[in-house]
This record gives C-alpha cells, sequence and structure tokens, in this order.
C-alpha cells in the first residue's frame, strides 16, 4: 500500500472550497461561502503509541500562523491517497510499508478578497530510504499527471448542475528555492470552475520537507487569490526547523 503522501484529503478539500467558491461568486461580499470538512478518524488520545506524541509536536499548530487564522477540527490519523484504484493504476508502484500519519487540524482565514487554508501531515517511516523512495514517488515524472488526472475525476463527478470544472493543471518544482535545505519540493495545482457566466479559480500547493525518517506535507488552497507568501514562507520554515531535529 502507498502512504499518506500526499494525502488524499486534498482531493475532497479541493473540491469543496472550489464547489464553495463557485456558489458564491454572486454574493456581495465575495468571501467564500462553505468550509471544506476534514479527513481521518480522530487521533487516539491519552497514552498512546509512542510515535503519537513526537508526531503531534510537528505538524502544523495555531502558534505557527497568525492569530486571526481559524482553527477547525483536531489532529487525525492520515489516509493513503491509492486507495482509490485509479490512482494506484496510474502510478503503478507500491511505496513504503510500516508508516505511521498523522494530519494537523485545518486552519483558515475568509476576507472580502477570498478564502485561504492551509494544514499538514508527517509521516514517520522505518528507515531514510523509505522515506526518500515515496518522497520521489510523490515528487516524480508521474506525480503531475497521476494527481492532476484525479483531481479532474473527483471534481467534475461533484460539480452542481450548471456549473463546469476544466482542466487541473498540475506541476513539480524541485528544490528549496530560498527555503530551509530540507525543503525538497512543491507540488502545485490550479483547476477554474465556471457557474452562472462567472469563474473562479482554486490555487493549491504541497510543499515537502524532510527530517530523519520524516517526510512532512504542508498544504494550502485559496479562492480566488493566491495563498499569502508570508504565510507560507512562516510556515514552512517553522515546520523545517522542527522536522530537521526528528
Amino acid at each position: 500500500m502507498i502512504s499518506s503522501r500526499p494525502r488524499l484529503a486534498l482531493v475532497a478539500v479541493l473540491a469543496a472550497v472550489a464547489l464553495g467558491a463557485t456558489a458564491c461568486t454572486s454574493t456581495t461580499d465575495g468571501t467564500l461561502a462553505g468550509r471544506a470538512s476534514g479527513s481521518g478518524s480522530p487521533a487516539p488520545s491519552g497514552s498512546g503509541p509512542d510515535f503519537e506524541s513526537p508526531l503531534s509536536s510537528l505538524v502544523l499548530t495555531a502558534a505557527d500562523l497568525p492569530s486571526d487564522w481559524e482553527s477547525s477540527g483536531g489532529t487525525s490519523t492520515g489516509g493513503s491517497p491509492t486507495d482509490d484504484t485509479d490512482l494506484a493504476s496510474c502510478f503503478g508502484q507500491a511505496s513504503a510499508s510500516g508508516t505511521t500519519s498523522l494530519d494537523s487540524p485545518e486552519f483558515d482565514k475568509d476576507s472580502d478578497d477570498g478564502s485561504a487554508e492551509i494544514t499538514s501531515s508527517v509521516t514517520r517511516y522505518a528507515s531514510d530510504a523509505d522515506m526518500q523512495s515515496d518522497l520521489a514517488l510523490f515528487t516524480g515524472s508521474k506525480a503531475a499527471t497521476c494527481f492532476a488526472e484525479y483531481l479532474d475525476k473527483t471534481v467534475k463527478s461533484d460539480v452542481p448542475a450548471g456549473a463546469t470544472a476544466g482542466k487541473t493543471h498540475a506541476s513539480v518544482t524541485h528544490g528549496s528555492g530560498n527555503g530551509p535545505s530540507n525543503v525538497k519540493a512543491v507540488l502545485g495545482f490550479t483547476v477554474t470552475l465556471t457557474a452562472t457566466g462567472v469563474s473562479v479559480t482554486v490555487t493549491a500547493s504541497i510543499t515537502f520537507i524532510t527530517g530523519p525518517r520524516l517526510l512532512a506535507e504542508l498544504t494550502t488552497i485559496s479562492v480566488p487569490t493566491t495563498f499569502p507568501d508570508d504565510v507560507l514562507s512562516a510556515a514552512i520554515s517553522k515546520l523545517a526547523g522542527r522536522l530537521a531535529k526528528g
């Protein structure tokens, strides 16, 4: 089974945000009408397995963001993107087994200009080699095509009557740019929905950050404006610092 990188939740979140944005394009304030729901089961509380405490200290928290960002949900266990047979078939490769994942809450901010959301997930592997194998799989030559096709199928199947979804565009940018050295790649998506003659573009990204036997995804979604660079840079820096220490 391919592990939970990148999160299958991105598909559900992207579709929900896109549909919400399209539905509210005729409102006067331009804000997002609905919220995307989280995925996964609630993480166990109390004295669970040894991995829980370390992973819960690595995922995104409210302290990593400005005070006007709102949190929804709690931490939850991750799922596998290749539970979907079409996506698994597209990748055509199994990834490391024996992994454990934890997703952070979702944090979002609405304004007159649009809506933005950020969340994270961290997976611990049995070895660094397993982690590097999954990183290569989900940022490799098939990644953009496979996830774009999957998002096309998911979003288009859920659009309401009278609305249309354009083709999902995806790309992979390797390297850390001007960020921390353990930022390895960014997987980016855009898709445009049209309803009643009004088009709205949804932009999403997954930033991959590594640590000792660790792989984190920092996922952002924004409608219709781009995600705030200063908020994203600060969140990346804080997660990268924690992951580097393991």
